[in-house]
């Protein structure tokens, strides 16, 4: 979608206490999105970065590619690996085809196959960042922050506060989230 200034909104952040109702919001938004596109036009990547179930519905849901409950760090980092794979082969693509973005792919037939856009979810995203001493986190965020809107790639985090500590280059990250959500906050 767009702004109040007519401009991209690629990604979000989510600023919500507990028992604000940041869990409902999840729920609408994805029985939402699940309703209205097919698992070929969307793919969810779910990440509850505590000890919650949030997600645990959706392990069976067709958009589903990864819901990952209880998980550590560093399987959570993985996710976000794997999604930095996904920009550059989507990139590697639309550099062979001649396009720019997803909608001028769809736009020649899809040459390649079927690219559904990707929504990446992290509920309690300041825990990615514990023990990253190599700060991959924070550079797996900061690419898919300004180079996902292109490939379809968005996300949406949320936590109880903005910041995060042992979060690098929170200034380009944040940047480039212009949805911004607050809830009832501490």
């Amino acid at each position: 979608g767009v702004n109040s200034d007519n401009q991209p909104c690629a990604h979000g952040i989510l600023g919500a206490m507990t028992g604000s109702g940041k869990s409902n919001l999840y729920h609408v938004l994805i029985s939402g999105l699940a309703v209205r596109y097919s698992p070929d036009e969307l793919r969810f990547y779910l990440i509850d970065g505590k000890d919650g179930v949030e997600f645990q519905p959706y392990r069976h849901l067709p958009h589903a590619e990864v819901v990952s409950l209880r998980s550590s760090p560093e399987l959570s980092r993985s996710v976000l690996a794997e999604l930095i794979t996904e920009k550059e082969r989507r990139n590697a693509i639309f550099a062979k085809v001649g396009v720019n973005d997803l909608v001028s792919y769809r736009a020649i037939g899809e040459p390649a196959g079927r690219l559904p856009r990707i929504l990446l979810l992290v509920d309690e995203y300041q825990e990615l960042f514990e023990g990253d001493k190599d700060g991959l986190a924070s550079n797996y965020l900061l690419q898919l922050s300004q180079q996902g809107r292109r490939v379809e790639i968005h996300m949406l985090l949320a936590s109880q506060r903005f910041g995060a500590s042992g979060m690098l280059n929170q200034k380009g990250i944040f940047g480039n989230l212009h949805l911004l959500m607050a809830m009832q906050m501490k």
